[in-house]
């Protein structure tokens, strides 16, 4: 069963991040505006509760809470919804790829097809 509140989107960049005891880096997966995966932590650098400061570009971060721990990932719920404009910037940021014939908006939000007829059926 689906828990996320918002549709995720790949991500694929390597920011900072801090934590009480820790600061140190980890590349952003899985993006919403309301939370994200980070994988490539350093091992038991995170624990679940522990509040966690991402710093997502140069003056700009996102505070949240650690929601799950998994080997070297984490799971993160920000505080307050990430802005539209931030959540474009890591969708089409280096190593971020689309789909060459997927139409997507100003945002990089995937476009429905204009004629719902051109839709292939299922294999």
């Amino acid at each position: 069963m689906e828990r996320r509140a918002a549709e995720r989107y790949d991500a694929s960049s390597t920011i900072p991040l801090c934590a009480p005891g820790f600061d140190g880096q980890g590349r952003i997966s899985d993006l919403s505006l309301n939370g994200c995966r980070l994988r490539d932590i350093e091992p038991e650098a995170l624990e679940s509760g522990q509040d966690i400061t991402l710093v997502l570009m140069d003056g700009m971060e996102a505070s949240g809470n650690v929601c799950w721990v998994k080997g070297r990932s984490a799971g993160v719920k920000f505080d307050a919804p990430i802005a539209m404009a931030t959540l474009a910037y890591f969708r089409f940021a280096e190593g971020i790829t689309i789909a060459e014939d997927t139409n997507v908006d100003g945002f990089g939000r995937v476009l429905p097809p204009l004629d719902p007829r051109t839709i292939s059926p299922p294999e």
